[in-house]
């Protein structure tokens, strides 16, 4: 959903030059990866049910390790990207690193990338959507703060 909103905001802008062949290599490998994210952890539910009840924990915990893997792989992809884009192709690549890192909740990675969405646009309304969102990782923050000194 939030993916669609950026393409949007950020085609509406001019036409932009041809995208760096070493960002669409890496958004295609993080899309890859992704998809075997999915992929894996659907497998792992279809053999945890037709295992025997004392070895489905152990099948789904599998699942859930290579699954990780290749979230981790994901966001190892999009900074590699990153790294390569320039302009508003940078921009949509750190939205989307900011969403990955929210999901994963490392809120403080999601708080730095929103952040530097809202410096780095000119767009009035993706400015308006990072600022939110930063607010949100902030608050997430400030709530594991106060769970962590209760502990």
């Amino acid at each position: 959903m939030i993916g669609r909103r950026i393409i949007l905001l950020i085609s509406s802008e001019c036409r932009a030059p041809p995208p760096n062949p070493a960002v669409s290599n890496s958004i295609k490998e993080a899309q890859q990866q992704a998809t075997l994210a999915r992929k894996t952890l659907k497998e792992g539910e279809k053999n945890a049910a037709a295992a025997k009840v004392e070895d489905r924990a152990a099948i789904k915990e599998q699942a859930k390790i290579k699954y990780m893997q290749y979230k981790t792989n994901v966001i190892q992809h999009f900074l590699k990207a990153e790294k390569h884009a320039t302009g508003n192709e940078k921009l949509a690549i750190q939205m989307e690193l900011a969403q990955k890192y929210w999901y994963s909740q490392n809120y403080r990675l999601c708080l730095e990338y929103y952040t530097r969405v809202a410096e780095g646009t000119d767009q009035i309304y993706l400015r308006k959507e990072a600022l939110m969102h930063v607010s949100q990782c902030q608050n997430k923050i400030a709530d594991t703060d106060r769970n962590d000194t209760r502990e």
